[in-house]
């Protein structure tokens, strides 16, 4: 798509369990040739596997590539649950990766959900205040929401950030005071483009006001616990 030519792409290898190859130096080689002499502007690169011999052939194999691109990859070992906890902390959710944790057999929703969105935006010619819910795809500065997940992309990391700082001031003052500074940060974040998603059966959905409070709020509790315990 037009956006991933300017934005970039996040490439996953995914050699773990029943996804595991066999691979040598020259094919890792040859195979990574191969994906840069496609026409995509890869943003990063991550590759995951549990298998110990792979991980140091990769690495080692790495130092033979282009500095730009050994900047960009990253390479990941364990099982399935570790490796996917690590790509969440690059803001890459498990529910976004083409396969099902538990089975490693394929799925395309999420997929299928990406190119639809492809084609409506051409439709739409720009006008995304048009697209259905359902098509919905989280761009840079937006708050994720996925249950039992915690997330880092930009727009989750500046929302915690607004949360840390206004806390003090939260603390302080009354109810009605409390949802005021939750829109101030909800504000913010509208301001700089970002939206609040949520993940429901396989697609992002805006959270409506009530529930952009609820979540605000629940952040500035979780701070209040975590220092209680302190003290």
């Amino acid at each position: 798509s037009e956006d991933g030519q300017t934005k970039g792409i996040v490439h996953i290898t995914y050699s773990i369990g029943r996804c595991q190859g066999t691979i040598d130096r020259a094919s890792f080689v040859e195979t990574t040739k191969l994906g840069l002499a496609f026409p995509l502007y890869p943003a990063s690169l991550h590759r995951c596997t549990d298998d110990v011999r792979y991980f140091i052939l990769a690495k080692t194999a790495l130092k033979i590539l282009p500095a730009h691109i050994r900047a960009k990859t990253k390479y990941h070992l364990g099982s399935d649950q570790e490796c996917q906890y690590v790509l969440s902390t690059y803001g890459i959710p498990s529910q976004a990766l083409p396969l099902d944790p538990m089975t490693n057999e394929p799925k395309l929703d999420g997929f299928l959900a990406w190119y639809n969105q492809q084609k409506w935006n051409e439709v739409q010619q720009d006008e995304p205040q048009n697209i259905p819910a359902s098509f919905l795809f989280p761009r840079a500065n937006d708050v994720l929401v996925i249950p039992s997940l915690k997330l880092n992309n930009a727009g989750n990391e500046l929302l915690r950030t607004l949360v840390k700082r206004r806390y003090e001031d939260y603390d302080l003052v009354n109810n009605r005071k409390k949802t005021a500074i939750t829109v101030e940060i909800t504000n913010e974040i509208q301001r700089m483009g970002g939206r609040f998603l949520k993940q429901e059966d396989g697609t992002w959905k805006e959270m409506d006001v009530s529930e952009i409070r609820r979540k605000t709020k629940q952040m500035f509790r979780n701070i209040r616990h975590a220092r209680s315990i302190k003290d």
